[in-house]
């Protein structure tokens, strides 16, 4: 069943962020990746570091907004669904290297999400 697997965090000044987060939630980010623009992972301290289902990446655009990602086995199907019934996709499919295949789209009421495809192969090729 297709759930919220991840949430996505721009951030103008991530050094500011993540003072912000530690003071008020013990959060610390973790660099993922070498490619791209720099990636953080949201680590959570209760009891141990680990890492949540939440990310954080600096702003690369100025109308940048939290995106929360739909898990789905298969993200061309998805998105085919996305146009049928109203949808647009507003950043088509995407490797992330060693992880899956992710776009972005908006619903039929204008609010943008993501899919998200796990695939260890994906960018691998």
């Amino acid at each position: 069943m297709p759930t919220i697997v991840h949430t996505t965090i721009p951030v103008d000044d991530v050094d500011r962020a993540q003072r912000f987060y530690g003071w008020v939630f013990w959060w610390s980010l973790q660099a993922v990746g070498s490619e791209g623009p720099p990636y953080y992972f949201v680590m959570t301290h209760d009891p141990q570091p680990m890492p949540s289902d939440m990310g954080m990446m600096p702003r690369i655009e100025a109308n940048m907004k939290i995106t929360s990602y739909i898990g789905v086995d298969s993200i061309d199907a998805s998105m085919a669904k996305v146009r049928e019934h109203g949808g647009m996709i507003t950043m088509e499919k995407i490797p992330v290297k060693g992880m899956g295949w992710m776009c972005h789209f908006d619903d039929s009421c204008g609010n943008e999400l993501g899919l998200w495809e796990t695939d260890e192969t994906a960018g691998t090729m």
